[in-house]
């Protein structure tokens, strides 16, 4: 059982005060839904002082389903994993109780491949791409679905750096390609379940690495992002994957390689909800991020 590690810092560590600042976010979020059998929804993973509006608005939508999953698929961004991919049969403990890891799902994906895929466990600890969002299901679940449990496959995903450079997404034979066959089939498979891809947008700046101000590449870092989810939203999906390598990310979009499974191994386009660009004065840096839905594409474009 992998321990909170954020709470009191990122996001209370009081259970009852954790619970009223979701809820409030939730209650206050735009009305908007998530339909079909499968939903798949665009999270942050930014520290929660920062913002809870933009997880609001795509953690909302799980709040007008008739039922709560029963099992969620959580695609995180491996920051301290060395690997291109990680699942691991892990449980966490957060200020608002324990979740379980569905066990079930996780040794049918591990049956459907031939290779390990528990790789890289000293990074999973203080994961904040798990973290955050566990949280948030928690909450949603405490306001609307009181006593229902659920269990969850928690996957850390790497930016696909080798692909980037090279311009191409990963092939069929690839190890990942395998895993997100397996794990989109798994998924599949389970009764009422949902998928979270907790991930964050571009990073630019001093803080980053970059020598330049983010003051100086904001409007065009924008413009660029704003064309990566359009893209994101056609059902010409390699399209988007050709517009982050022919920058070579530079922009540091951190998702690639949960945006890349999901959208090229099931039929969806983004639908984004709400949008925030995060920009620090003091260090002339920012960190986008986006709440979304993935819908499916209609039969005609599928």
């Amino acid at each position: 059982m992998i321990s909170a590690a954020h709470a009191g810092s990122s996001y209370p560590e009081d259970s009852a005060e954790l619970g009223r600042l979701l809820a409030g976010a939730l209650e206050s979020a735009p009305a908007a839904e998530c339909p079909g059998e499968l939903p798949m929804l665009v999270t942050p993973h930014i520290d929660l002082r920062v913002d809870t509006e933009t997880y609001a608005a795509a953690f909302a939508t799980l709040l007008r389903r008739p039922s709560f999953p029963e099992t969620f698929f959580i695609l995180g961004v491996g920051h301290r994993c060395p690997h291109e991919f990680s699942l691991a049969p892990a449980g966490f403990l957060t200020p608002l109780g324990a979740v379980d890891p569905c066990l079930g799902a996780i040794e049918s994906i591990s049956r459907a491949i031939s290779f390990p895929t528990a790789r890289g466990l000293e990074g999973w600890p203080g994961e904040h791409s798990l973290e955050f969002a566990l949280v948030w299901l928690q909450a949603v679940r405490d306001l609307a679905f009181p006593g229902a449990r659920f269990e969850v496959v928690p996957v850390l995903l790497g930016g696909l750096w080798p692909h980037v450079l090279a311009g191409s997404p990963p092939g069929p034979r690839t190890h990942i390609s395998r895993l997100g066959h397996a794990l989109l089939e798994a998924a599949r498979a389970c009764p009422n379940t949902a998928l979270i891809a907790s991930i964050d947008g571009c990073h630019v700046g001093p803080r980053f690495d970059h020598p330049f101000s983010g003051a100086q590449a904001r409007e065009g870092v924008q413009r660029w992002e704003k064309r990566l989810w359009e893209l994101c939203a056609s059902s010409t999906h390699g399209a988007w994957f050709q517009h982050i390598a022919r920058l070579r990310n530079e922009a540091y979009f951190d998702g690639v390689g949960v945006l890349d499974l999901l959208l090229r191994h099931d039929q969806r386009q983004a639908r984004v909800l709400r949008q925030r660009l995060w920009f620090e004065p003091q260090d002339q840096s920012f960190v986008t991020f986006t709440g979304a839905v993935l819908d499916p594409l209609p039969a005609a474009e599928s």
